[in-house]
């Protein structure tokens, strides 16, 4: 029951950040492409675009960090854990990710002062297009802390494997 309410939530999480993620990734195409061509052809580049696709890249990175984190696609050294099997195996992965999880706590507990602050002062992009730029902050502090609630639920069902398959040996 528990597995299948961690399983609803990481859905809901990967949906929410994959629409907001391709939001951010097709509005820095869409940036690039017209400022190429309105530089090209008529000699005019879109005011603020580079401070624009550079909002648009921190969004897609941290949003981005979720689905990385969904899909265990951190990269591993596995020359030692690629060795190991068994109950060794299993605790190795469960030690890897409470500190894939310790990490990303500590970057999604760093942007929440940061996105606080930003919606206070109504915080806007010096350049030369002043755009709000809390969103900005708010979508990458969700998305470090949807990638920390994501290896939280992995660490979770991986000593919830561990244990349980202890407890099978014992009986």
């Amino acid at each position: 029951m528990t597995e299948k309410l961690a399983d609803r939530l990481l859905g809901v999480i990967l949906r929410i950040s994959s629409w907001l993620g391709w939001a951010a990734l097709l509005l820095m195409l869409l940036l690039g492409t017209f400022d190429v061509i309105g530089t090209f052809f008529f000699g005019k580049a879109i005011v603020g675009a580079f401070e624009l696709a550079e909002a648009a890249l921190a969004v897609v990175m941290f949003l981005g960090l979720v689905h990385v984190q969904a899909a265990r696609g951190h990269i591993v050294v596995d020359l030692v854990t690629g060795k190991l099997s068994g109950k060794m195996a299993q605790l190795s992965d469960c030690v890897a990710l409470l500190g894939t999880a310790a990490a990303l706590y500590l970057i999604a507990r760093q942007t929440w002062p940061l996105m606080i602050e930003s919606w206070r002062i109504h915080e806007v992009a010096s350049g030369s297009f002043n755009f709000p730029i809390y969103p900005v902050k708010t979508l990458v502090c969700l998305g470090a802390t949807a990638a920390t609630v994501v290896a939280a639920i992995q660490f979770l069902q991986s000593a919830t494997r561990l244990f349980q398959d202890n407890h099978g040996d014992a009986a």
